[in-house]
């Protein structure tokens, strides 16, 4: 419910995935196919728990955000709350506001 409503207030968002911080899939936006959901929570946690161990590593403070940016896609996992990850595929166009827009709610 919440990531539909996600996916419609900000339409760069293709799809949306709620996963635990160990990749475990909790919700996911209703265009995006189980198993997918499946392999994006997977990845996502793998990112996101490198981002933490780069940050550890170098003194960086807490991570923020990880982007992986492709062609046409681009793929932000960020922190949902202490448990849990939010990872969105979104239209490149513009990233830093869906970002930024984001950060406001998290």
């Amino acid at each position: 419910m919440i990531l539909e409503g996600l996916v419609r207030e900000l339409p760069q968002v293709r799809h949306a995935v709620l996963l635990t911080a160990d990749g475990l899939v909790l919700d996911h936006s209703a265009g995006l196919d189980p198993t997918d959901a499946e392999y994006l929570a997977s990845m996502a946690a793998v990112l996101q728990s490198l981002a933490l161990r780069v940050s550890n590593v170098l003194d960086g403070g807490a991570s923020r955000q990880v982007v992986v940016r492709c062609d046409r896609i681009a793929l932000v996992v960020l922190p949902w709350n202490d448990q849990e990850r939010l990872a969105l595929a979104t239209a490149e166009a513009d990233l830093e506001g869906i970002v930024e827009e984001l950060a406001g709610r998290v």
